[in-house]
């Protein structure tokens, strides 16, 4: 949030502000996604442009599949966790495209690229 601050390009921006619906099969319900942020920029030609913004740790970024588990409940989670996550941000993704808005999800790796 610091960073959103003293940034010069950000102008405004808000955490948690609203509500993006989305369908997730594994329960067959509906669910409202709150992304983290949502960040107005002025970019290198003076528009405005709005940033839809997620930040998860890289484990929950990555597909489950190829990972070896010595605890089948963790599997579990984790796929379900994988599967709902693909759908908030298929979700966003669609609604970020119907505004003319961009979505992204960072990691700490994008964050500390050369670790802390």
């Amino acid at each position: 949030m610091e960073y959103c601050d003293t940034h010069t390009d950000i102008f405004q921006w808000a955490s948690e502000e609203f509500t993006v619906p989305y369908y997730f099969t594994g329960d067959s319900k509906w669910h409202r996604y709150y992304p983290d942020f949502i960040i107005n920029v002025r970019t290198k030609n003076d528009e405005k442009q709005t940033w839809m913004v997620e930040i998860k740790p890289s484990s929950q970024v990555q597909s489950p599949v190829n990972k070896r588990y010595t605890n089948q409940r963790r599997q579990i989670r984790e796929t379900i966790e994988y599967a709902k996550n693909q759908a908030k941000w298929t979700a966003a993704k669609s609604f970020c495209s119907a505004k003319g808005w961009k979505f992204v999800v960072i990691t700490e790796k994008e964050l500390y690229p050369h670790g802390r």
